[in-house]
């Protein structure tokens, strides 16, 4: 209890805020660019395009391309129930190895499907594992595990990225660094160390991908692991200085910061944003105006995962923690 206590006197890290709200503004940036490309010329794949359903006969035109285009008929062969029912018992990324990537709506779900099924196992494991080794070999063994199957030859490219050994491992380098940081007491100089080493770790495998593919990364299936460490050793050194952390910094940050507190909610629901916005912007766009109109985007995204935080997920989360949390 005194260990939750003091978790609720540090409060939020404002720079784990920051680094939150940098990864759901690329994504959005990302599924921006695809459907209008930043540069304003029409070079790009289409991306869920709309095709006829029983949406589009009951529902007026403009409507029934922004359903069919996002949400109805997953996969030519997935049926609307068997899509439901993968993303309810978290195979959704399974579904889509087997037909195809989802439209937009449904395939942000697929790292929800992960995530949650790891999230099921892991605090039985952490119950039930004895010596407290035998929980970190595990954790290890997911991480040394993902390159692999990043890389095999027998999955199909969609399993290969979105497969659950794919990706727990990152999960666990997480789990490792939460449980690192607690045991930790950090010098200012070695989360120094840790902020600016994990810091160029991320940026040469999102930035510097020449380099990074100089380094046989993406061969070997490393990419990922390398950018998932990175991310740790930064997550480290701000945890060791949560006042830090909470501190105001530069004005600049306040909106990354301001995003990053409602990161899941709007990754879960930019796309309802997106996908209507791309459909104005076809008809009525003009790409003088497309610097604006990405920043109306983003804006709404943000706004929309406040409304989707004060009005459902935290109310709901208040009544399912126990009244420790």
């Amino acid at each position: 209890m005194a260990e939750l206590s003091a978790t609720r006197r540090v409060g939020r890290n404002g720079g784990i805020d920051v680094l939150r709200g940098w990864a759901v503004l690329s994504v959005i940036l990302l599924h921006l660019n695809i459907r209008i490309p930043f540069d304003g010329r029409d070079h790009h794949r289409p991306v869920a395009a709309p095709k006829q359903s029983a949406l589009g006969q009951r529902f007026p035109k403009p409507v029934s391309r922004l359903l069919v285009s996002g949400f109805s008929d997953p996969a030519p062969a997935a049926s609307l129930a068997a899509t439901v029912f993968s993303a309810l018992t978290f195979r959704l990324n399974l579904l889509e190895a087997q037909v195809g990537y989802l439209p937009g709506a449904w395939d942000v779900l697929w790292s929800l499907c992960v995530e949650e099924l790891f999230y099921l196992g892991f605090p039985v494991l952490a119950r039930v594992a004895r010596p407290r080794a035998v929980l970190y070999a595990v954790l290890i063994g997911f991480v040394v595990a993902g390159p692999f199957a990043r890389v095999s030859k027998s999955s199909n490219e969609i399993w290969q990225d979105h497969s659950y050994l794919s990706c727990m491992g990152e999960i666990a380098i997480g789990c490792l660094a939460a449980t690192l940081s607690r045991r930790l007491t950090q010098s200012r100089r070695a989360a120094g160390l840790l902020l600016f080493g994990g810091a160029g770790l991320m940026i040469l495998v999102l930035y510097f991908r020449h380099a990074a593919k100089a380094f046989r990364l993406y061969e070997f299936g490393l990419d990922v692991t390398v950018l998932s460490c990175g991310t740790a050793a930064v997550l480290i050194a701000m945890s060791a200085n949560p006042a830090g952390g909470r501190a105001r910094g530069s004005r600049l940050l306040v909106p990354l910061r301001w995003l990053g507190r409602n990161s899941y909610e709007v990754y879960l629901s930019h796309l309802f944003v997106v996908f209507p916005a791309s459909l104005v912007w076809k008809r009525f766009g003009n790409s003088l105006f497309i610097p604006s109109f990405y920043v109306l985007v983003v804006l709404t995204c943000a706004l929309l995962g406040e409304l989707m935080a004060r009005g459902f997920s935290k109310p709901l989360s208040k009544r399912l923690r126990p009244a420790a949390l």
